[in-house]
């Protein structure tokens, strides 16, 4: 009977292992859950770095963001313009990667469906290429970078980066040390960075010696941020996704290795009554 059982176990036709599957991640993905997480220091800090703006400050919103780091960077992105327009604060975007602009664009409809006024209250400024040289640029004189763009009132109160409450840079390559070096450093801009997981421990050092305001990583990082602000999105239902599909994964080998050791019992009991 256990061997049998165990055969039955054994042999359980794939396609209802991943039909199974494809519903444990798909509930979550539709909607949240809400399973417990963790909030890291981290990301713990850049919440209250960016709850500590003033309401009508101004901060910049820089980006390489792109397709292949978007599953990542993107809730991230959503998660803290929730925070700032809840705050009231302005918005000042600045796409330093080709890709980035069409991100970009989506945070601004998220202003404008939120009563912000384009050049009052958030503007994009034009895609500048040179990556490390428009950090720089940045930081040394951020109207003659962007000399030709265009009146507004917002863009008429920013007179030196150092008018910006913070900077956040949202991206899955070194543009935050480009940041760091040529801003955060010598004009005391404080920077909270949006960044793939895989580079955590890369940046983790400028965070532990109190350069980074601090760190928002990886979809797990989306996901702490929208607890904290209390907007569930893409990052939370991501991560329910994960722990459900692990959950079904450790079932699976769980199970494999009862009906395997069933099998086995009985063929070692078979063999032993033969002799």
């Amino acid at each position: 009977m256990n061997r049998d059982l165990g055969t039955k176990l054994q042999n359980v036709d794939r396609r209802i292992i991943y039909t199974v599957l494809f519903i444990v991640l798909a509930v979550p993905l539709l909607k949240p859950i809400g399973l417990p997480i963790n909030i890291t220091n981290e990301t713990k800090v850049a919440f209250d770095t960016i709850q500590a703006i003033p309401s009508g400050k101004a901060v910049l919103f820089t980006s390489t963001i792109g397709p292949s780091n978007a599953a990542e960077i993107h809730p991230q992105g959503i998660a803290v313009m929730s925070h700032l327009i809840g705050k009231k604060v302005k918005v000042v975007f600045a796409p330093t990667g080709a890709e980035a602009i069409q991100y970009q664009y989506i945070y601004a409809q998220m202003c404008k469906d939120a009563g912000y006024k384009e050049g009052e209250d958030y503007i994009i400024l034009p895609f500048m290429a040179g990556e490390e040289t428009v950090y720089a640029a940045i930081g040394k004189d951020i109207k003659s970078l962007y000399a030709s763009q265009p009146k507004s009132p917002l863009w008429d109160s920013i007179k030196d980066v150092t008018d910006f409450a913070l900077i956040i840079d949202s991206s899955g390559g070194p543009s935050q040390r480009y940041a760091l070096a040529h801003i955060g450093g010598p004009r005391k801009v404080k920077i909270v960075p949006l960044v793939v997981g895989v580079i955590l421990t890369t940046i983790q050092p400028y965070f532990n010696a109190g350069q980074l305001s601090g760190i928002v990583s990886a979809l797990s990082g989306a996901a702490e941020y929208e607890t904290l602000v209390k907007a569930p999105g893409k990052g939370l239902s991501g991560m329910d996704a994960q722990s459900l599909g692990h959950v079904w994964i450790i079932f699976l080998v769980v199970v494999g290795n009862i009906a395997y050791y069933m099998t086995k019992q009985e063929q070692t009991k078979k063999g032993g009554a033969s002799r």
